[in-house]
């Protein structure tokens, strides 16, 4: 998230501030960023930091017919499935008729 602010800055200071821009070649507002962060207290920097957490890893257990596939041509033989099932009048997709009367 980014919050805009107003500062106005004494012109000496505004000149540091240009001229380190130009010679990071960064904007000004992440020089002045990266100076804020560097000298403010650990306990403030971000309310998460220092917070673990953990990933759990887990298994995707395909069905035997999609074994050896990529995940395109999966979603490409559920899409077939599903146009089939429409067409034949077996699934409660959107029926233009049913919706107008």
């Amino acid at each position: 998230m980014v919050t805009k602010i107003t500062v106005e800055f004494d012109e000496d200071v505004a000149d540091y501030l240009n001229e380190e821009g130009l010679r990071q070649n960064k904007p000004v507002d992440r020089i002045v960023n990266q100076f804020m962060r560097q000298h403010m207290p650990k306990n403030s920097q971000g309310k998460e930091a220092g917070k673990r957490f953990r990933i759990k890893p887990f298994s995707l257990e395909f069905a035997p017919e999609f074994e050896g596939m990529t995940p395109k041509e999966i979603l490409s033989k559920l899409d077939d499935e599903y146009y089939a099932k429409k067409l034949a009048g077996g699934t409660d997709a959107f029926n233009a008729e049913k919706s107008y009367k």
